[in-house]
């Protein structure tokens, strides 16, 4: 993290302390985009991430040994994530669901074997990486914006990562209010033998955002929003064995869904 801070450190608060396990940075004064939960906020922060985020930062070596970096965030990383949710004494009767909210799926090897990794591998990349890039980790001080908790690395490159899976980060945040998610009244998954009804609460101002702002925004950078939602699904997926209270079986489900809307409109 130390290293990756020398490339944000314009964007990050101070940093204070640098130990061999932790790291501090110095109090700023404000709120996470979360607990503001204010649609002119979120806008002018799209407008500031794109004008100080979305344009060219890297080397052309950067390209060249990003799309291998990429092959072990994206790929291996899923696998061994998948894998870990496998071990799971449900998982066999989760995956054998064939309908979710009445629309066909299927077993979430039969996406994974349709996803095309060589696309999902050839990056965007960047030195203005974050890595964790939602709105709990964005501080709105009242003037200015302020990142926090990066991630150290993209598939151990320290230097450079994917302006993707930022953005896809971001779009995740808004189809999911994760702040909201933290409280399971928020969200179910009622599981009758091969059929799941969920559901969950949707913040209608980020929900709106999506749609309308940042698609244009993405659309405006001549990136591809097709290719921001299936790594959204890809970062849910990751994310699925790293949680408890139900939330990662909601999570399963809910990356089903996002790939069999990916993979139905192909």
């Amino acid at each position: 993290m130390f290293q990756r801070n020398k490339y944000l450190s314009a964007y990050t608060p101070e940093l204070l302390y640098k130990g061999h396990y932790f790291f501090s940075y110095k109090y700023i004064e404000g709120s996470t985009l979360y607990q503001l939960n204010n649609r002119e906020v979120y806008l002018n922060f799209l407008s500031w991430f794109e004008t100080k985020f979305c344009q060219p930062s890297f080397s052309v070596k950067d390209v060249s040994t990003l799309s291998n970096d990429a092959i072990t965030f994206y790929k291996d990383k899923t696998y061994l994530r998948f894998n870990l949710f496998k071990q799971k004494m449900e998982f066999a009767h989760y995956d054998s669901v064939t309908k979710i909210n009445n629309v066909d799926v299927y077993p979430m090897q039969h996406y994974l074997d349709r996803i095309n990794w060589d696309e999902i591998t050839q990056t965007v990349p960047t030195k203005l990486f974050h890595g964790d890039l939602q709105f709990d980790n964005i501080i709105y001080t009242g003037t200015d914006f302020k990142l926090i908790d990066w991630r150290e690395d993209f598939g151990g490159n320290t230097v450079s990562g994917d302006l993707y899976y930022d953005l896809a980060k971001l779009n995740g945040g808004m189809d999911l209010n994760y702040s909201i998610m933290k409280d399971s009244a928020n969200y179910s998954v009622d599981i009758n033998t091969t059929t799941v009804q969920l559901d969950y609460t949707v913040d209608p101002i980020l929900k709106s955002i999506s749609i309308n702002e940042f698609s244009s925004m993405v659309e405006r950078n001549n990136l591809s929003l097709r290719k921001i939602k299936l790594l959204t699904g890809i970062i849910y997926l990751n994310m699925v064995p790293l949680h408890i209270n139900n939330f990662d079986t909601f999570l399963f489900f809910r990356t089903k869904q996002i790939f069999q809307d990916y993979f139905s409109s192909v």
